[in-house]
């Protein structure tokens, strides 16, 4: 190789070094991008599960309150009866 070819072949690798920097960072970037997508997407599924465990066991509570509601209330209905036949003559 000659001078000339070799500061030929130098200067070709500085003028494409620059590119190969730009497509470097270009992909970190995008990659950057999905990662931090793809956290936020399963952050997100993470949170809309929660919910819905938490909305299951509001629904699963206001049914046992409205259960036992609805027993007291009988036992009373029933105790009311019981005593006005006592009382009754």
């Amino acid at each position: 190789m000659t001078a000339n070819e070799s500061a030929a072949h130098a200067s070709r690798q500085i003028r494409t070094l620059p590119k190969i920097l730009i497509a470097a960072a270009c992909l970190l970037a995008f990659g950057l991008v999905f990662v931090f997508r793809k956290f936020r997407i399963d952050s997100a599924t993470q949170r809309r599960q929660d919910l819905r465990n938490t909305h299951d066991e509001v629904i699963a509570a206001l049914t046992a309150a409205r259960d036992g509601s609805e027993t007291l209330n009988c036992f009373l209905i029933n105790a009311s009866h019981v005593m006005d036949a006592r009382v009754s003559p």
